[in-house]
């Protein structure tokens, strides 16, 4: 095995070989405690035995540092900013401001459709990004995810208990228990905050807008939403292999 690509995002690592195509034999697995992330990543990484590995991750650069001295590997940690030698313009003033994994998936994106799209990543946080005609990011969007929406109602109520199951059809509106009250709930912020997200962002691009949902709760959202999106579940995995091959 010669490279492998690691997306580490806030509560899931996601690798793949690196193949002649693009990504081949994807994983994905969660952290068993975020106090034993880097220890988890070493294991995978070991495990996986390659010869070099190609890094996006947006755990910080306290917990990268860590990271490549643990791995006994050439390790490769990836900017935001390299994103514009792929056809893509970043919209932050400084490019490495922006998350590693949204500057990566918008290679990738640019690289599938070659026209005006929407990125909509679907894990701990969700984010969307679009991205015009001539690769140009217009900028986007941060919205809290389902776990991340269900833990701030349990630190900010008493003895509410918030399941973070997403069901794809809409739970009933009038709920009849505080669980399935809170389930309907956060349902409904979720598929509505992303939907008019996309539609306000796809009034102001010009011609027919794609829009891909990557992440871990993407294929949740290709079923329970009204919008027309293509799923692509290693879309970041997918823009390492294009930044690695070039």
């Amino acid at each position: 095995m010669d490279c492998l690509l690691l997306d580490l995002g806030n509560s899931r690592m996601k690798s793949a070989l690196l193949g002649p195509k693009g990504p081949v034999d994807v994983q994905a697995h969660a952290y068993p405690r975020a106090e034993d992330r880097v220890q988890a990543v070493a294991a995978h990484v070991r495990a996986r035995a390659p010869r070099r590995v190609v890094v996006c991750s947006v755990l910080g650069s306290e917990m990268d540092g860590a990271l490549t001295a643990a791995l006994e590997v050439p390790v490769r940690l990836v900017r935001s900013g390299e994103a514009e030698t792929f056809g893509v313009r970043l919209a932050y003033p400084d490019p490495d401001t922006l998350g590693t994994d949204r500057a990566v998936a918008l290679v990738a994106a640019r690289a599938r459709v070659g026209g005006p799209c929407i990125v909509v990543d679907c894990g701990t946080a969700v984010t969307v990004d679009a991205l015009d005609a001539g690769g140009r990011h217009l900028g986007g969007v941060i919205l809290p995810g389902v776990h991340a929406m269900a833990a701030g109602l349990r630190c900010a109520t008493r003895g509410v208990r918030a399941p973070t199951d997403l069901p794809v059809q809409a739970p009933p509106v009038f709920a009849r228990g505080t669980a399935a009250a809170v389930r309907a709930g956060l349902h409904r912020a979720l598929v509505a905050g992303i939907e008019a997200v996309v539609a306000d962002m796809a009034a102001s691009m010009d011609g027919p807008v794609r829009v891909i949902a990557s992440g871990g709760d993407a294929a949740w959202l290709a079923r329970a939403s009204r919008l027309s999106m293509d799923v692509v579940a290693a879309l970041t995995l997918e823009g390492l292999a294009i930044m690695e091959r070039a």
